[in-house]
């Protein structure tokens, strides 16, 4: 990861959208004046994007060459090595140039900027300390440049190593993998990498060693201090006005002054850069000029010890998990700011390479410069010229023979470590709060303290170690088995469905999730325990459904990922012991294999049922408790019944009893209405889209009902999708019957079955001829649609309806309102089903009905509170609400729906209007958005989630809404003139009209007009025997031409004006043209609560209220 995500950011509204140098288009020939004109653009674009190569490269090597040094002086920060500390900080120098040239060359983005990174030059400093500390320890000693050779070839092979193995992870397509590693152990290690730097800059001002917190007494001294404090002060300078100033230069200008403030002082106080030296301000000078071949002269590899290799190992896997994993965090964050899909592997493939060859070439660990690499993209810069120009500046400062350490004062580069590991301190101690659970930074707290007070493999060790015993306990902790309660998908004979429902409790569901192991067992157990009872109760659960003693246990699988070995005989195997000892049976549902297999193994399943999907699981188990429970009766009354074949009694089981004798059936009215037939399996009965002719009763039989496969894939499915079956005295067809639909689904026998078929036209015959035997049939629809429904809730209201006796008369007049109540829920249920989204649809148009109604309510005084909505509505203003929304929209949502809806609304209107009133965000009034830089969105977004979709669109309705919810809007005021004194108590007995405005701007008057032109023009221009005309045909006439007149004059959803004027138009259709004139002028030159309330009130009010303006006509 990078370490200077602070260098450089460039203010958005001056960038230039990237545009890939592969989307090249070739230009149409020309005539010659155009192609010269051509020539000159191109010319003139050529000279600009070659100052842009120059400009943005030459300020990224201002910026980087500066860390490469700092970097070299923190990878050899053991003081064996400051003798020697000028060529090692051009030999890093040498592998920042590789680095780039390799990225330059091989990289997909031809503005990428690779350097020596900071994520691994941690783990290298590690090495170089460990194998100092290893060969002081060889009995004799060793000379230095044995410590030299030994730890340069050390480092550069584990280098060319890391390079290799990323370029295998890369190629096996891996690079996922490496990203498990937990985030906050790398927050961790980045705040240690920060503190890492901020005390190597320490060290490297007060010439002292300082390897851990415990050293830094030793800087306590008045010198030290001296040295130490311009850093320090220069690191918190460059970070403040980094973060204050957003502008590419901000950070090479501050850089610059610090030089310019040293040498100035320098000149000031007559000091020479040979005082400066001997105080420490300066590092010494090297002995002789530096040539390129002074820069390897320590590579011997006769003086090699290979016994350091193996203590380093368990550091270099370390260092690959993080290199790898922060590469790719890098990638990622170029490929959110390109928006556009990269390569993780072919990326990482390319760190690879570039590591490979600078281990070849002596050179340290490097990766993408996140920063450096998004600011040249940012600046439009497209160029690989901007990454050769860096690598030839690197190159030239290697090969000038004078070393820039000598010359460049320590509190410089002290500066920029102390930038490092402020910004990475602050981001991932202090920031990271804000974003992560209080269990994981306390993780990233303990891998930080580990790596510092003990060593840095055993902070990344522990931390992850840490990080699996949170998950383990967070797992534990979370629901992994959850009670379900369903029912199968068989629709049954009203009689079992009756008793099922008294008994169905006896089957207990249980769902599992996620992976079951040793931690999970107990809390599995428990559930277990917990659900299921043991013996007979005879009182009634809280939704008054009959509680019995549990005869089955399902364990529904298929959510479930793998069981272990531990939780096999710890949970499951104590399960059916307990459950066998009580007489339940156990049964298992949508076993994977890898499951089934083990529980093989310990014989889990003998004496237990198991069945491939839960609906199977569910059906045998109803089938079974009917069947313990009486069924049997029935079914074989049926079975003799068709035996005998006595198709009228059999016909008759199936209905609710008769309250009069001519309700009975007999073998003539069944031959009248009835067609019978025998069907076998695999015949289709009607398939979706067909017309509905009628209603079918399955006699003896099964029959599936489904969504077709082309329509079950077309919502993207597999195969088709079985939604019910009906078996024996079911009815089919019967919802399609009542709502006069088209077939939804398609049915088809699944074995041979025998069916009755009930004609729409016999059904109206028999209405007509036999009204209380028609009662019957119909009630036994209704019974079965109302059974479907309270099987699917649990509620009792339907089931003690179906115990009222009415007569037949009473039957048939509710019949109609009843039935088509209960058949749309119960067609809802169906497809809700297949699509579990069945919450309600909302869009601007919605929500301005909705808001608009809210304020008349404001208006009439039906809010809580003194003058503001924001406490919500009273009980008849929610009512009122409603009525005016479905009204006006053609809807049926609820109550809830609005005030759910309404809820959220404020919300956005909470988090919109603290944006506008944000110091930290500018507003653009011309998109009407909050504007302002990543980092502050990010941290407003950090409380705040929901504020990042005002980035690009704005809130609709805000002024509307802050109106509301402000206090702005004054109940009564409708600025009504025709509410005089005398008029006040006529008016107080009107009916009080709750509802309408949306506080938007009034319609055009060029519509207004337009709109009352058309509808007087044609009563003026009317024939003059149109008064003999029926008064309902004229106002249809008029109806039609008003709506199309309002649709061709408005451009979008009408306003409460076009929608008042039209209702005026409607109402008032036979008044002569200039009392609709003088009325819609009143309507358009109004109060806007005067539209509002004329949209709520019914007709009788609506005229009292155009009699009264009427009436002042002179």
């Amino acid at each position: 990861m990078d370490s200077v995500g602070a260098t450089a950011r460039t203010p958005r509204n001056e960038l230039t959208r990237w545009k890939s140098y592969r989307d090249e288009e070739e230009l149409p020939l020309l005539p010659v004046g155009a192609a010269k004109a051509v020539v000159i653009a191109e010319d003139d674009a050529a000279s600009d994007k070659y100052f842009k190569v120059g400009l943005y490269g030459l300020v990224n090597a201002i910026i980087l060459v500066p860390l490469m040094i700092s970097f070299a002086q923190i990878i050899f920060r053991d003081p064996v090595f400051q003798p020697f500390l000028s060529e090692l900080v051009k030999l890093t120098m040498v592998s920042g140039a590789v680095h780039q040239l390799c990225f330059s060359l091989s990289s997909t983005m031809p503005f990428a900027v690779g350097q020596v990174q900071d994520a691994g030059l941690i783990f290298l400093s590690a090495m170089a300390t460990s194998i100092v500390t290893i060969l002081k320890e060889i009995p004799g000693g060793v000379s230095m440049e044995d410590v030299l050779s030994t730890t340069l070839w050390t480092l550069c092979g584990s280098t060319a190593a890391l390079g290799v193995a990323l370029i295998f992870t890369g190629k096996l397509n891996l690079a996922s993998f490496v990203q498990y590693l937990p985030m906050p152990v790398v927050g961790g290690y980045l705040s240690f990498i920060g503190f890492y730097c901020f005390e190597a800059g320490l060290s490297m001002m007060a010439s002292k060693e300082i390897t851990s917190i415990l050293d830094w007494p030793r800087l306590a001294d008045t010198k030290s201090i001296v040295l130490c404090a311009p850093g320090v002060l220069g690191g918190i300078f460059l970070f403040v006005m980094t973060q204050r100033i957003r502008h590419f230069a901000a950070l090479p200008t501050c850089m610059l002054s610090i030089l310019v403030v040293f040498y100035s002082g320098m000149l000031l106080s007559g000091s020479s850069f040979e005082d400066a030296r001997r105080f420490g301000w300066i590092a010494p000078l090297p002995n002789g000029t530096l040539s390129v071949s002074d820069i390897y002269k320590h590579f011997h590899l006769e003086l090699f010890h290979p016994e350091v290799i193996t203590p380093q190992i368990p550091t270099w896997i370390a260092m690959y998990f993080v290199v790898a994993f922060s590469s790719s965090l890098d990638v990622a964050a170029i490929e959110m700011a390109l928006h556009k899909p990269l390569d993780h592997n072919a990326e990482l493939q390319t760190v690879g390479w570039s590591n490979l060859v600078s281990g070849l070439t002596g050179g340290f660990t490097g990766s993408y410069i996140f920063s450096s690499t998004i600011f040249s993209m940012k600046s439009g810069v497209d160029s690989r010229w901007t990454g050769g120009l860096i690598f030839a500046l690197e190159i030239a400062l290697v090969l000038s023979p004078f070393s820039i350490i000598a010359y460049v004062p320590k509190l410089f580069f002290g500066s920029l470590n102390a930038l490092i590991g402020i910004d990475l301190v602050m981001e991932w101690i202090v920031h990271a709060k804000k974003s992560m659970l209080w269990a994981e930074y306390a993780i990233l707290w303990f891998t930080f303290l580990i790596m510092n007070f003990w060593n840095l493999e055993a902070g990344i060790v522990l931390g992850i170690a840490a990080a699996g015993i949170n998950f383990i306990l967070s797992y534990v902790e979370s629901t992994v088995v959850r009670r379900i309660s369903r029912q199968s998908l068989v629709k049954r004979d009203l009689r079992e469905r009756a008793l099922l429902f008294q008994v169905r409790s006896a089957i207990v569901m249980l769902e599992l999730d996620g992976f079951v192991f040793f931690g999970s067992s107990v809390a599995i157990l428990n559930q277990v325990r917990k659900h299921i009872t043991t013996s007979d109760v005879l009182e009634r659960s809280f939704v008054h459904v009959p509680t019995v003693r549990t005869r089955f246990l399902i364990l529904d699988f298929e959510r479930v990922r793998g069981v272990d070995v531990t939780a096999v005989r710890s949970c499951f195997t104590a399960t059916k012991e307990h459950l066998t000892a009580h007489g339940i049976t156990l049964v298992f549902a949508a076993l994977p294999s890898a499951v089934r297999g083990m529980f093989d193994l310990h014989d889990l399943l003998a004496q237990s049922s198991v069945f491939d999907t839960m609906e199977m699981a569910i059906e045998w188990c109803e089938d079974t408790l009917l069947q313990m429970n009486g069924a049997t009766p029935i079914l074989d009354q049926m079975q003799y019944h068709f035996a005998k074949g006595q198709v009228t009694p059999l016909l008759e089981s199936f209905l609710p009893p008769p309250l009069t004798d001519d309700a009975r059936l007999s073998d003539d009215l069944v031959a009248q209405y009835f067609v019978t037939s025998f069907e076998p399996a695999g015949k289709r009965i009607y398939e979706s889209g067909d017309e509905v002719h009628g209603v079918y009763l399955v006699g003896k039989g099964h029959v599936d009902v489904y969504v077709p496969r082309d329509v079950h894939e077309h919502m993207g499915f597999e195969g088709r999708k079985r939604i019910v079956r009906v078996t024996n005295g079911a009815w089919l067809g019967d919802v399609d019957m009542v709502l006069n639909n088209r077939h939804n689904l398609t049915a088809e026998t699944k074995s041979p079955c025998f069916l009755f078929y009930l004609d729409r036209a016999a059904l109206a015959s028999m209405r007509e001829a036999h009204p209380h035997l028609a009662a019957r049939f119909d009630n036994a629809m209704l019974q079965s649609m109302a059974m479907w429904i309270m099987e699917s809730h649990g509620t009792e209201a339907l089931l003690e309806r179906r115990a009222l006796r009415r007569t037949a008369d009473q039957e048939s007049s509710c019949r109609s309102c009843v039935l088509s109540l209960v058949a749309s829920k119960f067609q809802i249920l169906v497809w809700s089903s297949m699509s579990s989204n069945s919450s309600a649809q909302w869009n601007d148009d919605r929500d301005g009905v909705l808001i608009e109604g809210f304020h008349a309510q404001v208006v009439a005084g039906m809010h809580k509170g003194r003058s503001s909505g924001s406490g919500g509505l009273k009980k008849d203003g929610w009512h009122n609400l409603l009525k005016f929304f479905n009204s006006t929209l053609g809807l049926n949502y609820q109550k809830s729906q609005l005030q759910s809806r309404w809820t959220i609304l404020k919300k956005r209107h909470a988090i919109f209007k603290m944006l506008k009133m944000n110091p930290d965000f500018a507003w653009d009034p011309e998109h009407n958005l909050p504007v302002a830089s990543q980092a502050t969105w990010n941290e407003f977004a950090a409380k705040y989630p929901d504020a990042l979709q005002y980035r690009s669109a704005p809130l609709n309705f805000f002024a509307e809404l802050d109106a509301i919810l402000s206090g702005d809007v004054v109940p009564g005021d409708n600025n009504d003139s025709s509410d005089t004194e005398d008029e006040a108590p006529r008016k107080a007995g009107r009916k009080r009209a709750p509802m309408d405005l949306l506080n938007a701007p009034m319609v055009k008057a060029s519509r207004m007009d337009a709109l009352v032109h058309a509808e007087s023009s044609l009563s003026s221009t009317a024939s003059p025997h149109h008064h003999l005309a029926p008064r309902q045909s004229l106002a249809n006439h008029h109806a039609a031409v008003a709506a199309q007149q309002l649709h061709d004059t408005t451009v979008g959803p009408p306003t409460p004006l076009e929608r008042a004027l039209k209702t005026f138009f409607l109402l008032a259709h036979h008044l002569p043209p200039r009392k609709k004139l003088q009325f819609s002028q009143f309507l358009a030159s109004g109060h806007e609560n005067t539209v509002v309330l004329f949209n709520c009130i019914d007709d009788e009010t609506k005229w009292q209220l155009i009699n009264d303006v009427l009436a002042k006509d002179p």
